[in-house]
């Protein structure tokens, strides 16, 4: 869509607004496919930046959990896991905001990848992951729900 058509829907938009009468509502139709892609970048955007949050939160998580076990918590708290976690976290807003916004497809696959690097890992070396669905149960309840916000998101926000 180029920037004259945008202008002119806004326009007949307004006009609608101001002049119910005069232009019927079909006339100044949403476009729903651009709105769905927004939705689907806010939500990769969103589910990058939880992931970004409980990396960061891991440390402290770690010392106000003690009984969960040294050497698990060590898993994720100590420092080259959640620095790896932030960058991959911010090379997926990165993706988000830039090459996916733009509709290009190898972003929406690197993205892609990257979820799955962060997801079978952890999965495998967290035991609490597999009691995720079990609401009476702690376990990475805020990760799985990054995840699966991201490859909705991801689904939402392609062509």
């Amino acid at each position: 869509m180029t920037d004259v058509t945008r202008v002119t829907r806004e326009a007949r938009l307004a006009d609608y607004l101001m002049n119910p009468g005069r232009l019927s509502p079909d006339s100044v139709k949403v476009d729903a496919p651009v709105a769905m892609r927004k939705v689907g970048l806010g939500l990769v955007v969103a589910a990058y930046a939880l992931l970004l949050y409980t990396s960061l939160a891991a440390p402290a998580y770690a010392r106000a959990h003690p009984q969960l076990g040294v050497s698990m918590l060590a898993e994720y708290a100590s420092p080259w896991p959640v620095a790896l976690a932030c960058a991959l976290a911010v090379a997926g807003i990165m993706l988000a905001l830039i090459p996916i916004r733009r509709g290009e497809r190898w972003a929406l696959w690197t993205s892609l990848a990257m979820l799955i690097v962060l997801l079978v890992p952890r999965i495998v070396t967290d035991p609490r992951c597999l009691v995720v669905l079990d609401p009476h149960q702690h376990g990475c309840h805020t990760f799985m729900i990054a995840v699966v916000l991201g490859v909705v998101g991801l689904a939402l926000a392609r062509r």
